[in-house]
């Protein structure tokens, strides 16, 4: 296991902190970077792991990507992505939780939910079950969630500007629940229909 405590890391043209392994906590940490081919936070195949109190900012692509990762538990933290990017992106991870924590993306996306599909038999997608309670997003489009089942939203303040939407859905069916959502600003729902099945509760 490995721990991270009150780091202050820059990498302008890299990953600001990878997470590669199993049990690694992070807190009180601050990465940052300024390229658009690598995020501040990377968990690549990663899991068990905690983030709490800590700050990624990317101003040129993704602040935070998890792949293929799953069990990643981000807390209280801030996470910022640049225009065309995205705060937090997932891509084929599964089982990771983001809690009262704030997500930034001007001309961008604040959350990002997507999924991989199998090569092998093309109908099986790894990614799936992740939950996200107590967020604070603002981006062009504050959420988007594509084929990625299982998504659970709650308790969170989603701001999207006109270029975008506060929730956006792919072209893929999903399996979602949006739990006590609050749309301040911007089009709520970037989409009239959405295939697979969505739950709007409390809405």
């Amino acid at each position: 296991s490995d721990t991270f405590r009150a780091n202050l890391l820059l990498a302008p043209n890299g990953v600001g902190l990878g997470l590669f392994g199993s049990s690694t906590t992070v807190t009180l940490t601050t990465a940052t970077t300024g390229s658009g081919s690598y995020p501040a936070l990377y968990a690549a195949g990663a899991g068990n792991s905690s983030v709490r109190d800590s700050c990624f900012g990317n101003s040129g692509g993704d602040g935070g990507k998890l792949e293929r990762a799953s069990w990643i538990d981000i807390a209280r933290s801030t996470l910022t992505g640049g225009s065309g990017g995205a705060a937090l992106r997932l891509e084929g991870a599964s089982s990771n939780t983001v809690t009262a924590s704030l997500l930034s993306a001007p001309g961008g996306t604040g959350l990002s939910v997507g999924s991989y599909l199998d090569t092998f038999d093309m109908s099986t997608t790894t990614g799936a079950n992740n939950a996200f309670a107590g967020l604070s997003v603002q981006a062009s489009t504050a959420v988007f969630v594509g084929a990625a089942p299982g998504v659970a939203l709650s308790s969170s303040v989603l701001r999207g500007d006109s270029q975008g939407a506060a929730l956006a859905f792919g072209d893929a069916a999903l399996v979602a629940t949006f739990t006590a959502l609050a749309f301040p600003a911007g089009p709520p729902v970037s989409a009239a229909s959405h295939p697979g099945s969505v739950s709007f509760r409390n809405w």
